[in-house]
């Protein structure tokens, strides 16, 4: 973690944490997310649906830059 950003592993990490125990699927409906779709952040293979970052108090901000052509 950088300052107060997290890569998305660090988000599926604390994800796990914040899941301990309790259900993948009631997780899932909180979050209005199918199960699968939950498992598939949790595997990684997904990036974390709005509905997670909410549960888990966080945003996603982006800041992307791109060189243009040659002048």
């Amino acid at each position: 973690m950088k300052g107060n950003f997290l890569t998305e592993p660090e988000v599926v990490k604390r994800l796990k944490v914040y899941l301990g125990a309790g259900s993948q699927k009631e997780l899932a409906e909180r979050a209005k997310i199918t199960p699968q779709h939950l498992c598939d952040i949790l595997k990684g293979q997904r990036s974390p649906a709005p509905g997670i970052l909410v549960i888990l108090g966080l945003e996603k901000v982006e800041q992307l830059y791109r060189q243009k052509g040659k002048r």
